[in-house]
């Protein structure tokens, strides 16, 4: 073993080590209550009136049925361990499958890529926030990148499950059965793509029908309906003029979203005639000159960055997913001074509303269209509350203008997100439409200075909440 293969290994070592015992450290220190607080829900309905009730009797699913299953039966599984007596002890055994997804998405990728590129996907920002949060999207990247690994592996079927059960927590991630049905299709021929989403189709009714037939009218509005008519939101540009007019929403906020809508379909109709046009040609092409595995990675991460520009409702969190398909193009198509950039902007947004916690003030939440107490939506242990109290009384009219200047600060973070998002989709047209040879050594620093340095922020406010 050479000098800079073992520098490199001890490099993922020590990363891996550093994320499991950081995650596993600070998970409990706080979680997203007001996403926590519908789950719970799901579970106290689950348990008095039976699962199938939930899209009926609670006030908030707007979920496909996995995230239900998955939360409902995991939570049972807890109570009946006792492990949801005291609060804090409850929130860090809610969290390890979340940890433990993110990790084994991690050694996945390190089987398929080299380590100079998964670096860029082991310091996600937005995988932190999932699990500071509490989200699913750790585990829909989780089953997102088994999906695309046994595609490679000649197993259609399994793929298909895997995708569906990713599309089964957000449904977002069904988008790319077209870019996985192409690669099939022209690479492996048509047995494979009738196994691919015969497979995918059946666990997706599999799932999903028990739960619409049992209240097919509430089923439509919590899943689908409410997203078709909320308001924007977070990382998109449509949230923009919202953010600028300090909250004031009219009927024309709510024309911001079904303008996202339209341009979203557009823009997803375009690039699926791109990749299928003349059999094929697209996929053909990359599959010539970039081998099957970049075929697929690039497919999807065009798809991706498409979603990640146009969709109304920017959650910092969907990137968690969307980096497993951008993170093999870093430092050879996409700069690394761009990703590290969209990877730190998310972390920004969201701590630019930290004076509403400091000041114990209200927040404007979008998806309820109504003001929120700050402190009612995230819930921290004492220790972390006295710090907001320190903040607040050290520095008043610091956070005091800021608190009143929230929507613009915002709205410049939102500005600068988009077009860094736009030209990371443009970079990678540019590579589809003449693709060059991948490099999946584009540098041989055992970590990335620039990596680190925009990771750097948000890990260290997260290890101060913690430990400070």
């Amino acid at each position: 073993m050479g000098h800079r293969e073992a520098r490199e290994r001890l490099a993922i070592l020590l990363t891996l080590a550093g994320l499991t015992s950081f995650y596993l450290l600070t998970a409990s220190k706080m979680i997203n209550w007001y996403d926590v607080h519908y789950f719970e829900e799901w579970f106290y309905v689950s348990m008095s009136y039976g699962i199938f009730s939930v899209y009926s009797l609670c006030e908030k699913v707007h979920y496909p049925p996995l995230a239900v299953l998955y939360y409902v039966s995991y939570r049972y599984l807890l109570h009946v361990l006792h492990l949801d007596v005291k609060l804090w002890e409850f929130i860090f055994f809610l969290k390890i499958p979340i940890i433990a997804s993110y990790l084994a998405t991690l050694i996945l990728l390190l089987q398929r890529f080299e380590w100079p590129t998964v670096q860029w996907v082991a310091l996600s920002i937005p995988a932190g926030m999932v699990i500071w949060g509490y989200q699913f999207d750790t585990m829909i990247a989780l089953a997102m990148t088994l999906s695309a690994m046994v595609l490679l592996e000649r197993r259609p079927a399994a793929a298909g499950t895997l995708l569906a059960l990713a599309s089964s927590f957000k449904y977002v991630p069904a988008t790319l059965a077209v870019p996985m049905s192409i690669l099939l299709r022209v690479h492996r021929g048509k047995g494979h793509v009738v196994r691919f989403l015969t497979a995918f189709a059946g666990v997706i009714a599999a799932l999903w029908l028990p739960f619409f037939l049992s209240d097919p009218r509430a089923f439509m509005e919590q899943v689908f309906l409410f997203h078709m008519r909320r308001l924007p939101q977070d990382l998109t540009p449509f949230y923009v003029p919202i953010l600028l007019s300090r909250w004031h929403v009219s009927r024309w906020s709510f024309l911001l979203g079904k303008l996202s809508g339209i341009v979203m379909t557009v823009g997803f109709a375009a690039l699926f005639w791109w990749m299928w046009r003349r059999r094929g040609e697209l996929v053909r092409t990359l599959i010539d000159r970039a081998g099957s595995r970049f075929a697929l990675w690039g497919t999807c991460a065009l798809l991706g960055a498409w979603f990640a520009l146009t969709t109304k409702v920017g959650n910092p969190y969907y990137l968690t997913w969307i980096f497993v398909w951008l993170f093999p193009f870093v430092g050879w198509c996409i700069p690394s001074w761009r990703f590290g950039l969209l990877n730190l902007l998310p972390f920004v947004y969201t701590f630019n509303m930290l004076p509403a916690p400091v000041l114990d003030r209200e927040v404007f939440v979008p998806e309820d269209v109504r003001w929120y107490p700050a402190l009612q939506l995230i819930l921290f242990p004492q220790r972390e509350l006295e710090k907001a109290h320190w903040m607040r009384e050290t520095s008043p009219h610091l956070f005091q203008v800021w608190y009143d200047h929230m929507h613009i600060t915002g709205a410049i973070v939102v500005i600068s997100y988009v077009a860094v998002v736009a030209w990371v989709f443009a970079d990678l047209v540019r590579w589809a439409r003449n693709p060059a040879e991948p490099r999946e050594r584009p540098h041989d620093w055992p970590l990335h200075p620039l990596l680190v340095a925009f990771a750097l922020p948000a890990f260290a406010f997260a290890v101060y909440l913690a430990f400070f």
